[in-house]
C-alpha cells in the first residue's frame, strides 16, 4: 500500500493524503473537516499537488464529481466532532 501526502498553502485546503492501492483521496480543509474521496485516479492527486491553486483545482476538478464520505476526528484531536455520514 503506497501513501502519499501532500501539506499545501492554500487558503482552504491543508492536506492531501492518497491510498494508491484504494485510490482513496483523503483532504484535510482550513477548517479541519476531513473527506474521504473515492475512486479518484492518481492523475488528479498529482495535479492536485502542482496545481498554482489547490483550491481552485480542487473546485474544478474534484468537488461534486466523487463519491466521498466525511471523516470522524478522533477524540484526542481538536476541533469539531464529526458524524460519518455520507456526503453524496
Amino acid at each position: 500500500m503506497a501513501i502519499r501526502r501532500a501539506a499545501f498553502t492554500s487558503m482552504s485546503l491543508a492536506s492531501a493524503t492518497y491510498w494508491t492501492n484504494r485510490n482513496v483521496l483523503e483532504i484535510e480543509f482550513r477548517d479541519r473537516a476531513i473527506y474521504r474521496y473515492f475512486n479518484v485516479p492518481v492523475a488528479l492527486y498529482e495535479s492536485l499537488r502542482a496545481a498554482q491553486s489547490a483550491g481552485t483545482y480542487f473546485n474544478a476538478h474534484l468537488r461534486g464529481r466523487f463519491p466521498h464520505r466525511r471523516r470522524i476526528r478522533p477524540p484526542d484531536q481538536k476541533g469539531p466532532d464529526h458524524t460519518s455520514k455520507p456526503a453524496n
